[in-house]
């Protein structure tokens, strides 16, 4: 049977998961984020290469032989991380067979599999990509500093602003307060250090709020969540017009699990019919895929089925 690897690096945890050819997952390994321009390019390869040995238990990685792995990391394209992290694991791994790239090469193996098209991933921050044939193309997706909107710490920033403002009197009543004060075990006036401190991911960890309180008629909330909206629905159509504007698009990302929400929001701002796409597929498996196409292997309904049917359990 042939060794496939797929590994998923977001912001905060790095996924590795064994399997053969049939799908069969054997084992899986979750570490902490190996997104490179958070922890850096050598703490990253040096998380990526425990984690692929903790899959098969082996010290030795000179003499480990992998047929196909796909190793997808948040910040794994940025800059001239990809071909740094290939030349690490050439040396790591020599007989291994491999490719490297972001974790959105995960999402969108999953999403669109071999086809063309567009497709949105809105987790932390957001990005959309289109794909025609071996072409790919980004909108967006530039980090939290300068997307200005479509991820979750766009979504925590804004409620906790709308919290701050109201206590200042700068902003109108929100329930959002409210929910942050019960979660916080303060106001977000006396939380403002653990802002700081915490940083983007514990900013992101309150986008959930925002949902919480559009669901109760929050003013305030809706209209963040429909700024978030109008944001995809720009860069989806920047996306569709390299691939002749795809009535087809592909949806992934920890946002989504808003779905019955945000779905009803998309398709009233677009000005066409989309068939929006959701994977039941997890994020990593984008990353096996893409380690079974590089072995030589055909992606069948099976081993997707194979696939589902292990993964929990390991």
């Amino acid at each position: 049977m042939k060794t496939i690897i797929g590994i998923d690096g977001g912001g905060t945890k790095t996924e590795f998961v064994l399997c053969d050819e049939t799908g069969f997952v054997k084992k899986k390994v979750l570490l902490g984020a190996g997104n490179p321009v958070d922890v850096g390019l050598e703490k990253a390869c040096q998380l990526i290469k425990q984690g692929i040995c903790g899959l098969l238990e082996t010290k030795d990685s000179q003499r480990t032989v992998i047929d196909g792995m796909f190793i997808g990391l948040s910040g794994g394209s940025v800059s001239n991380n990809a071909e740094i992290i290939r030349s690490y694991f050439a040396k790591e791994f020599p007989l291994a067979y491999f490719e490297n790239g972001s974790d959105a090469m995960n999402v969108i193996s999953n999403g669109l599999e071999d086809d063309d098209g567009v497709i949105l991933i809105a987790g932390t921050g957001s990005v959309a990509f289109a794909r025609r044939g071996d072409e790919f193309w980004r909108v967006g997706g530039w980090g939290y500093l300068f997307d200005g909107a479509g991820g979750g710490y766009d979504l925590g920033q804004k409620a906790i602003q709308a919290a701050l403002r109201e206590l200042d009197g700068t902003g109108e009543k929100t329930l959002l307060s409210a929910l942050l004060e019960k979660e916080l075990g303060m106001s977000a006036g006396q939380a403002l250090t653990k802002f700081y401190d915490g940083g983007k991911r514990f900013i992101a960890s309150f986008a959930p709020l925002v949902f919480t309180a559009y669901k109760k008629k929050d003013a305030v909330a809706e209209r963040i969540i429909d700024e978030t909206v109008r944001h995809w629905v720009t860069i989806i159509n920047r996306a569709g017009e390299y691939v002749s504007h795809t009535n087809r698009v592909a949806l992934a990302g920890s946002l989504f699990r808003q779905k019955e929400i945000l779905l009803p929001k998309l398709h009233k701002n677009f000005g066409r019919e989309i068939e929006f796409i959701l994977s039941d597929m997890p994020p990593v498996f984008g990353a096996i895929r893409e380690g079974l196409k590089l072995a030589g292997v055909r992606i069948s309904e099976t081993i997707k089925e194979n696939f589902l049917q292990t993964y929990s359990g390991r």
